[in-house]
């Protein structure tokens, strides 16, 4: 039975979901900041029409879940990043079609959208038996000092506030 679910579950949402991340980290990483000549625009052409039918799709399957039961749909951790990958992909898409001068804001969504997506692959990976026993260790230890990962968290906004306080003091 589980093979039937496994072919299922691969062919049907992971593969897409690598195409889908393929796409949007060409485009996110490379392709967004140049400009539409030559075969930089077949690029930017193929990225597109692959990105926004798959990221329809996908918002498709995320609203389905969350219609169903969104309180339990946003106490998952995998759900929320789920969702957050998807307005991050949206706003930075919609952004660099727009108004692609915007590019600081363009690279600190973009950023955010490329590292939730890689985080979700590692998850994904959980679907074949050699990764899956080390996804789950690495999820546990995550887990496991998640108290001391909000301390550091802490530490490093404490420098990094006073870095940015004193780099108000140099010259342009």
């Amino acid at each position: 039975m589980w093979k039937y679910y496994y072919e299922a579950i691969c062919y049907r949402l992971f593969m897409p979901y690598i195409v889908y991340m393929l796409a949007f980290t060409a485009y996110a990483s490379w392709l967004a900041y140049v400009p539409w000549t030559g075969i930089f625009a077949l690029g930017k052409l193929v990225c597109l029409v692959i990105f926004f039918p798959s990221y329809v799709w996908f918002f498709g399957l995320e609203l389905k879940q969350v219609k169903g039961d969104a309180a339990a749909y946003f106490s998952n951790f995998w759900n929320v990043m789920d969702f957050i990958s998807l307005i991050a992909c949206g706003t930075f898409m919609v952004f660099s079609l727009i108004t692609p001068e915007s590019r600081d804001l363009l690279y600190t969504i973009s950023a955010l959208a490329v590292l939730i997506l890689w985080m979700k692959l590692f998850y994904w990976l959980r679907l074949f038996k050699p990764f899956s026993a080390f996804i789950r260790m690495i999820s546990e230890i995550v887990y496991d000092i998640r108290i001391f990962a909000v301390m550091l968290a802490i530490v490093f906004i404490a420098f990094g506030n006073c870095i940015v306080i004193l780099n108000r003091n140099r010259d342009p």
